[in-house]
């Protein structure tokens, strides 16, 4: 019997050279961004023997790619190149199916025994022995290079600077929290992304202090009632929970019927929505028509219960043909009385404060003078009083009955202020 040769370290040189080849894409490559694998081998340590780097980097992609393009699985390659690339194009433009040439031509162009032979060489340092002529393999065809190489990420830059925007806007962690949020999702793409979000010291280069406001629940309760909630809406039934506030000693007090005990409410919910930085149900609640709104972080011992909810068309507010943006907009700050059409004379030069809290659900009437404009939008009436005081310097109500209760809610205020 022939003497067992150890390769282990070969096997080890192989696996560890094909981590680093991945490596370098992933932090030097993306979409528009490619690498030959001459560039490749500038930067790679554990080969500098050409055909060693192509080997692995054909072996490499067999690994983390699909058997093949099928046309409807483009998503689930990781790296990809130029024949890939080229593949993929001519199959959308002829409609041809694929076909298993691609894993024949380009198999490895030297059989395993060569192929261990470069490796043991990897392993003893001896990469670039020189070849004699002589002593080479016979020619063999050569398949087109693999060349132009890129890792595709997770996400995208564009949808990676989303995440990073949504954490310097997030008002549910703290700024250290925040710092090391941003820094591990900076890395999810390449070091020249990185560059943009983190300095050399390893510090963030845009430091933005968010405001960071308190919750009752812990993040682990709140994920739990909302996990509850979404069971709700998939069954459409009813659930039943505590909702709670705080008092002037600054702690958590729930909610108290009649009789002082602790009220247990009962309603039917409709949707999750994210507003100011709070979770909120939009719900209904029994002996009313409309809709109500229960912040889900003030909500506690969530459980579904055996009742069915009420049909959504048979509440005020709510629409089969749900849209967040244009609900919330109607009813600014979670006033949940019924939205109608209201006229609004505005600056002609504060349309950025209206666009700010309605985007474009506005609509232009007509020009007033050189200063002020006609504007209508749907909203609710109460949230609209609240909301056109606080920008009362350029914003006027036009609906007679708005702005009646606009006058009885500024008398209010102002009774509270002549006691001075």
């Amino acid at each position: 019997m022939g003497k067992a040769v150890d390769n282990s370290s070969a096997q080890y040189v192989q696996i560890e050279r094909a981590f680093e080849v991945l490596k370098y894409l992933k932090e030097n490559t993306c979409e528009g961004k490619s690498l030959t694998q001459a560039e490749i081998m500038n930067h790679i340590h554990m080969t500098t023997n050409e055909r060693t780097l192509s080997t692995t980097i054909q072996k490499l992609i067999k690994a983390v790619n699909p058997d093949d393009y099928d046309g409807n699985n483009l998503k689930e390659f990781r790296i990809r190149h130029r024949v890939l690339d080229e593949i993929i194009q001519s199959k959308s433009l002829n409609g041809d199916e694929y076909d298993d040439e691609y894993d024949d031509e380009y198999d490895d162009e030297y059989d395993d025994e060569k192929n261990d032979e470069d490796d043991e060489d990897d392993a003893k340092g001896n990469a670039d022995d020189p070849i004699e002529e002589k002593d080479q393999q016979p020619q063999q065809t050569k398949a087109t290079p693999i060349t132009d190489l890129w890792y595709v990420h997770d996400f995208s830059e564009n949808e990676l600077d989303s995440l990073i925007e949504s954490l310097y806007f997030s008002k549910t962690i703290t700024d250290v929290q925040r710092e090391i949020l941003i820094q591990k999702v900076a890395r999810l793409s390449t070091l020249e992304y990185q560059s943009k979000y983190i300095e050399h010291s390893g510090k963030l280069k845009n430091r933005v202090d968010g405001i960071y406001e308190n919750a009752y629940v812990t993040k682990t309760e709140l994920q739990t009632s909302m996990a509850e909630i979404q069971k709700a809406l998939e069954k459409e039934s009813k659930i039943q929970f505590f909702f709670n506030g705080y008092t002037r000693d600054k702690d958590v007090e729930t909610t108290k019927n009649a009789n002082g005990e602790s009220k247990k409410y009962v309603v039917s919910p409709y949707h999750i929505v994210a507003y100011n930085g709070k979770y909120y149900l939009v719900a209904n609640t029994p002996s009313h028509k409309n809709v109500s709104f229960y912040r889900i972080d003030l909500m506690t011992t969530v459980e579904i219960t055996d009742l069915k909810r009420t049909p959504e068309n048979e509440v005020e507010g709510l629409s089969q043909d749900w849209n967040a943006g244009t609900f919330l907009s109607e009813h600014l700050n979670m006033f949940y009385d019924k939205p109608m059409a209201i006229s609004l004379k505005i600056r002609n030069d504060r349309y950025t404060v209206l666009h700010d809290w309605f985007g474009n659900r506005y609509q232009f009437r007509k020009t007033l003078d050189d200063k002020y404009d006609d504007v209508t939008v749907t909203c609710s009436p109460n949230a609209m009083i609240h909301w056109a005081l606080q920008y009362g310097d350029y914003i006027e109500i036009l609906n007679k009955d708005l702005r009646k209760m606009m006058k009885e809610h500024c008398r209010e205020i102002l009774t509270t202020y002549e006691n001075d």
